[in-house]
């Protein structure tokens, strides 16, 4: 759902030597590969290899179930519940979805909230945020968020609700590029305003907390844990999870009778047998993803101007390394980079009112939004980067920052 912009999946299967790749192997078995002379990439995805596959498909091959919420979706919840919540039931907490973008408009018409009220969001988000929005029949108001945790504050939205057009029906707190978004505070916004929560947390699946509050998670292929299209929402109240399969299925209830638009939003067995084989290694996954984590925070430790979000690497992890280039302009620190064969990329550009599809969107102020656009970049970061890789690419970045 997020992390749209130029992505790299449809890159040539060249990597860089410079990288001096490895690659990652079912369990924790790591096995050195040749990579020709390219650049250093920001993304390079990696999902199973045919053998972690065989078994799921050959379930698929046997059931001739390919669709509509087959053994392999249902087991793949129950596994998600699990890993989130400790308990294997029926999975009443989880529901698969085509993407996390359609797991986002699920939520918003699952709530079945007035078509054409004010739905606030970050304007510092991924634009698939603003365009689930207006998929469920809502208007965004863009709002700003905080400086040093990037994401939204509900005493923001408080202080500005009475600077609104209209009175909002739902608030889409976002989880900036995996970050932990505080789900108590939310649950007492919502519970004092009357104003609905969803959380998108698209690439937040190792920083979940699970509540009554719908949290959207992607799987697209560049998130933590991807399996090319897909996503999840998990919500602990069964009801809630009970309108979003049906919201996903065209609307349909168990009697085949449609009260409420839907959208046919299912997740395919092939897509849920990837995301079985995921989950499987994820433990070694995460480990992964935390050495990257946390080779690039102590690298730029001793650089106060260099800076990453609260916890990076240490109490969560993600497949995007975002820095923020304090008083920098991370345009010029990208161009430099690009001399150095380094791969860089603005994730969200310069936030949702950028782009000209939401221009005229209503929106508060957005100081902290603009600064954040300016001042944050994406360096390389995926599971077969190794730590010389690293430090090349940390030592492209000192050596631009002290050329400025």
């Amino acid at each position: 759902m997020q992390q749209s912009d130029r992505l790299s999946t449809s890159r040539s299967a060249a990597v860089p030597a410079t990288a001096d790749l490895i690659r990652l192997d079912t369990g924790s078995a790591l096995r050195r590969v040749k990579s020709p002379p390219v650049n250093i990439p920001i993304s390079l995805p990696l999902l199973p290899r045919w053998d972690e596959l065989a078994a799921w498909v050959r379930q698929i091959d046997r059931s001739r179930v390919y669709t509509n919420r087959g053994p392999l979706c249902s087991e793949l919840e129950r596994r998600l519940e699990s890993h989130f919540l400790g308990r294997q039931t029926q999975a009443t907490s989880v529901c698969l979805t085509a993407s996390g973008t359609s797991g986002l408009i699920a939520s918003l018409l699952a709530l079945d909230l007035e078509p054409g009220s004010l739905c606030v969001l970050p304007s510092w988000t991924s634009v698939a945020t603003a365009s689930a929005v207006v998929a469920a029949g809502l208007i965004p108001y863009l709002i700003d968020v905080d400086v040093d945790s990037w994401a939204l504050d509900p005493a923001r939205v408080d202080a500005e609700l009475g600077q609104m057009p209209s009175r909002p029906c739902a608030v889409i707190p976002v989880s900036p590029f995996g970050a932990p978004v505080d789900v108590t505070v939310w649950r007492e916004f919502s519970r004092n305003s009357g104003i609905a929560v969803v959380i998108d947390a698209a690439a937040g699946f190792d920083s979940v907390t699970p509540s009554d509050i719908p949290v959207v998670v992607s799987l697209y292929a560049t998130e933590p844990l991807g399996v090319g299209e897909g996503g999840f929402v998990i919500c602990t109240d069964p009801g809630f999870i009970e309108r979003i399969r049906e919201v996903t299925n065209f609307g349909f209830t168990s009697t085949r009778i449609v009260h409420h638009m839907g959208l046919n939003a299912k997740l395919s067995e092939y897509h849920a047998a990837i995301g079985l084989a995921q989950l499987q290694k994820w433990r070694d996954t995460r480990r992964t993803w935390l050495r990257v984590a946390s080779t690039y925070r102590a690298a730029f430790a001793e650089y106060p101007d260099i800076q990453c979000l609260p916890g990076y690497g240490k109490s969560w992890t993600s497949s995007t390394a975002v820095f923020r280039f304090i008083d920098r302009s991370a345009s010029e620190v990208a161009a430099k980079l690009d001399r150095y064969k380094v791969e860089s990329r603005r994730w969200w550009q310069r936030g949702v009112n950028y782009h000209p599809a939401f221009a005229d969107a209503a929106c508060g102020d957005l100081t902290n939004t603009n600064r954040l656009a300016d001042e944050t970049l994406a360096l390389p970061c995926y599971l077969t980067l190794r730590d010389t890789a690293i430090k090349s690419v940390v030592k492209a970045v000192t050596s631009v920052m002290a050329s400025e």
